[in-house]
């Protein structure tokens, strides 16, 4: 017996939802997603095989026509045709700013075309107040200024150097930037100082090909691991081309979205993401692969202060447009709530904590549990425009889940951490929150519970869902005012 295709559209995306690696990227035609739109000249939920009849598609704001073979540019499309996202600027004040988690499936029907949009959650990160647990005074604990010293990105020119949608940036051993590009499906090599190398990958299920790849991370061997939606590749980089080395299929298929590609003490690579549990759609886990390809895993469970900051509506979608029916959940986050915040290190650690408090749990590879607690208090006030924002969103939350009354409150003050990651060092760094307007942000950073440092760099760099940190430097991404992502490095310095 078949599954109706309503149900295998449903289960494609709501099943995939919980952390896809877009979150504040795509999922629903609205401001503040991209213009990512799929037009299909039959409806797809009359068979499987009308999923093939594309008739254009919108990437962000740009068209593109389907042919035999390929996609290629509609021919009034420019390089940046449209806007690429569908919304203003949001408030300034952190990663992410005044965006909460909104999952819910959405696809319009407009005559005999169908606009189908993915899963997707709009992550609002919040933010984090001072302190941690250290020393007698902040004069024992060093701080590092970081300086934005490389960005790598043009709005036009050398392919290259154009990039569509950085997921993770990251450096190897010899310095070289590696950018991987969800966008076009592929990882390019820049030299450190920011001259193009060589790339490889590309859309596709072959061996060395990638379909997502979000994340990446060196084994112990020095090898390069990409993880993508279903699987990892590794591959050895070499002057001037990557050699394929491996695929290894991901055990629960594409769930979980971004996470650290990290391998634990003993070497086996450490697979993050939903575990198939359906009686807890968010059960998350690591998953150590062994080299026979069965694997132990270890369920993570969300702290109950982070699970205070969202709930779940089932919405009748009967009344949402014609040729709807059915239900759909949607799944509602606080404006600037709390969250559940979780890092994976190299070597088997990994930390939790909800973003109320700053008082984190830190898992040795050994099994050990350690506490981080830092001094009670609360982040900063929200700004008048950050609280407008919270308001428009509740207001948008009670349309959509049809609510008598907004689902949460708006609170005076943004939770106190905004996140959690480790360095290649084995370092947790604590990330603080950042007033509206501010130019920079804080992270506490320890070895093992001792604080040992303060890192402090330009708020305009977004470290993204997997931050790639060093003693020296820290990589992630600068999108200007015309939308044009670059790859940046952030160089760090001893405050004197």
């Amino acid at each position: 017996m078949g599954m109706p295709m309503e149900e295998v559209i449903r289960a494609a995306t709501r099943n995939g939802a919980p952390a896809l690696g877009l979150e504040d990227e795509i999922g629903t035609v609205e401001e503040g997603k991209y213009a990512n739109l799929v037009f299909l000249r039959e409806n797809p939920t009359a068979g499987v095989g009308n999923l093939e009849s594309v008739h254009f598609i919108l990437k962000r704001g740009r068209r593109f026509n389907r042919n035999e073979s390929s996609l290629e540019p509609h021919p009034a499309a420019g390089r940046r045709e449209g806007p690429p996202v569908l919304r203003p600027t949001p408030p300034s004040g952190g990663r992410g700013d005044g965006r909460e988690f909104e999952r819910i499936r959405s696809f319009l029907m407009t005559g005999d075309s169908i606009r189908i949009g993915i899963w997707g959650a709009v992550l609002f990160s919040t933010a984090a107040c001072a302190g941690g647990d250290a020393p007698a005074s902040d004069a024992d604990v060093p701080t590092f200024e970081g300086t934005v010293d490389l960005e790598i990105g043009e709005l036009e020119g050398d392919d290259a150097y154009l990039f569509s949608r950085i997921a993770s940036v990251a450096a190897d051993s010899r310095g070289r930037i590696l950018v991987a590009d969800r966008g076009v499906s592929e990882v390019r090599v820049f030299d450190p100082d920011g001259s193009f190398l060589f790339r490889f990958g590309g859309e596709g299920d072959g061996p060395e090909e990638f379909r997502n790849p979000c994340c990446l991370g060196f084994s112990p061997e020095g090898h390069l691991w990409v993880r993508q939606e279903a699987r990892y590749t590794a591959f050895e980089l070499g002057d001037a081309a990557a050699t394929y080395l491996r695929v290894q299929r991901r055990l629960f298929g594409g769930q979980g979205g971004a996470a650290p590609v990290t391998f634990d003490a003993e070497g086996r690579l450490v697979d993050i993401g939903s575990l198939p549990n359906p009686g807890d759609a968010f059960a998350y886990g690591r998953v150590h692969v062994n080299a026979d390809g069965s694997a132990d895993t270890v369920e993570l469970r969300e702290p109950g202060a982070a699970a205070a900051g969202h709930q779940t509506v089932v919405v009748d979608m009967s009344g949402f447009a014609e040729g709807f029916s059915g239900s759909a959940q949607l799944y509602l986050y606080q404006p600037f709530g709390p969250l559940w915040r979780h890092a994976h290190g190299p070597g088997g650690a990994w930390a939790s904590a909800a973003s109320s408090a700053y008082a984190v749990e830190l898992h040795g590879a050994d099994g050990s549990v350690m506490h981080i607690t830092g001094p009670p208090g609360v982040g900063p006030p929200l700004s008048p425009e950050e609280r407008e924002y919270a308001r428009s969103r509740l207001e948008r939350d009670m349309e959509r889940g049809n609510l008598d009354e907004p689902a949460f409150e708006i609170p005076e003050t943004k939770a106190p951490l905004a996140d959690l990651f480790f360095d290649q060092a084995g370092r947790l760094w604590i990330e603080k929150s950042a007033p509206d307007g501010a130019e920079m942000v804080e992270a506490d950073v320890y070895e093992g519970a001792t604080l040992v440092a303060r890192y402090r760099w330009p708020i305009r760099v977004d470290p993204g869902s997997v931050p790639w940190a060093t003693e020296t430097a820290l990589y992630g991404t600068t999108t200007d005012e015309l939308g044009v992502q670059r790859a940046a490095r952030v160089r760090f310095q001893q405050r004197q």
